[in-house]
C-alpha cells in the first residue's frame, strides 16, 4: 500500500511540474494571429502581420461591410483587375465575383474595420505607396519623366490613397500619366463608375 501511494504520489508531482512547464513556456512563444474564430487564409495571415507591424490594430472580420467604387487607369487605358486569378484574394478586401464583369471590375468588398487600401494591392501581388504602383507583372509605376501617379477622392484630388480606409460609397481613382494630362483625367472622373450602391446596405 505504502509503494502504491508511493508510485501514485511522484506520478501527480510529475504531471503538476510538466504543466507548469508548460504553461510558463507558452508565454514565451510568440502571439498567433487569429483574429477570428475561423482560420485565416495565409495571405491574410501574412497582412495582419503586416498590419500588426505597421502598428495598426489587427483586423476583425464581420466588423464592416463597406462598399466603394475603385477605378485605374494607366496612360488613359482602363486597368482590367477582375480576373479569376484576382477574386475573393483577401476576406478583408476583395473582389467579388458574383458579379458581372463591370461591377466586379469596379466595387471593392471590405469585411474588417480600419483596412487601408494598401492591403488590398498587397493581396493581389501589387503595392501601392503614395509614389509607386508596382503592378503584377513587374511593372513599376513612378513619379519620373514628366509622369506622376494622381489620386482622386470623389472626384477631388488628394496627396495620397495608399492608407486611406474607405468609406461607404466613396469613388476612388487612380490615374498615372502625364502630369498636366487634364482632359483625360477630367474624363475619367465624369466616368467614374457607380456601382456600389447596389451592394451597400
Amino acid at each position: 500500500t505504502l509503494l502504491f501511494l508511493i508510485i501514485i504520489g511522484g506520478f501527480l508531482i510529475n504531471q503538476l511540474l510538466l504543466a507548469q512547464y508548460n504553461a510558463k513556456s507558452k508565454t514565451n512563444e510568440e502571439p498567433v494571429i487569429n483574429t477570428t474564430k475561423t482560420s485565416l487564409s495565409a495571405i491574410d495571415q501574412s497582412l495582419a502581420a503586416e498590419l500588426q507591424q505597421r502598428g495598426k490594430e489587427l483586423p476583425v472580420l464581420g466588423t464592416a461591410h463597406t462598399h466603394a467604387d475603385l477605378n485605374i487607369y494607366i496612360n488613359g487605358e482602363r486597368l482590367i483587375l477582375a480576373t479569376p486569378a484576382n477574386y475573393m484574394k483577401s476576406s478583408f478586401i476583395h473582389l467579388d465575383n458574383n458579379q458581372n464583369s463591370d461591377d466586379a471590375n469596379s466595387v471593392l468588398h471590405m469585411h474588417a474595420k480600419n483596412i487601408p487600401l494598401w492591403v488590398f494591392f498587397r493581396s493581389l501581388g501589387m503595392n501601392l505607396t503614395k509614389d509607386s504602383l508596382a503592378l503584377d507583372n513587374g511593372q513599376i509605376l513612378k513619379n519620373e519623366n514628366g509622369n506622376t501617379l494622381k489620386f482622386y477622392l470623389d472626384g477631388k484630388r488628394v496627396d495620397d490613397l495608399s492608407d486611406y480606409t474607405f468609406q461607404p460609397l466613396d469613388k476612388l481613382l487612380i490615374s498615372y500619366g502625364p502630369e498636366n494630362d487634364i482632359i483625360n483625367v477630367s474624363q475619367q472622373i465624369k466616368s467614374m463608375t457607380d456601382f456600389a450602391k447596389n451592394y451597400q446596405k
